[in-house]
């Protein structure tokens, strides 16, 4: 199941009245989270290897903020479905992203094979077409109800604003910090 058959088959109200449930403190701001929803409805998906996964933390209630409670602590995260150390799947990603094969001698390149190497993403960035196509894990539907899955992501994915398209502003410059390093490290060699 891929998050945008939960979308497509749950309404508004009932996805509403999750988000007042979890998200208590949070009452004043629900309807903020309909344009939202409306536009995933009406969005197609992206294509993605991502897996979503979500699973519940517990906070020290002596570190919470006053006002806060320890609803809705849910860790929503991505994570591909090959292990992130294998270098039949970063070499390759490495070559199809940057147009060549690595340099085990640059910082530069060892850098970005680190950022391919991480077993688990930060989701909250991503476009969201990208995640309409998410798979969802066999855990996390086990765990929670479609309509929990529901809330939870589009509380993750409104995280940073109710608006998409911030994750290909961000690895655009991610590529541009990637060929600014690469340039420097070119000049030292020169010099």
């Amino acid at each position: 199941m891929i998050f945008k058959d939960l979308i497509n088959k749950h309404n508004w109200q009932d996805v509403k009245d999750t988000l007042e449930r979890i998200y208590k403190d949070e009452d004043d701001n629900i309807d903020d989270y309909l344009p939202v929803f409306l536009r995933l409805k009406e969005m197609e998906g992206m294509e993605t290897d991502i897996t979503l996964y979500i699973e519940p933390f517990e906070v020290d209630p002596d570190e919470m903020e006053d006002g806060l409670t320890n609803h809705g602590h849910h860790h929503v995260y991505g994570k591909h479905p090959y292990p992130p150390d294998e270098e039949e799947y970063v070499v390759p990603e490495f070559i199809r992203i940057i147009g060549r094969e690595p340099d085990e001698e640059s910082e530069a390149d060892l850098s970005f094979l680190k950022i391919l190497r991480c077993d688990k993403y930060g989701l909250e960035y991503l476009h969201w077409g990208g995640w309409l196509n998410f798979v969802i894990s066999e855990e996390t539907l086990s765990r929670y109800s479609e309509l929990e899955i529901t809330a939870y992501c589009i509380y993750e994915m409104t995280w940073c604003g109710c608006h998409d398209g911030l994750y290909e502003c961000s690895v655009k410059e991610l590529v541009e910090i990637y060929k600014k390093k690469l340039e420097a490290e070119e000049i030292a060699d020169k010099n």
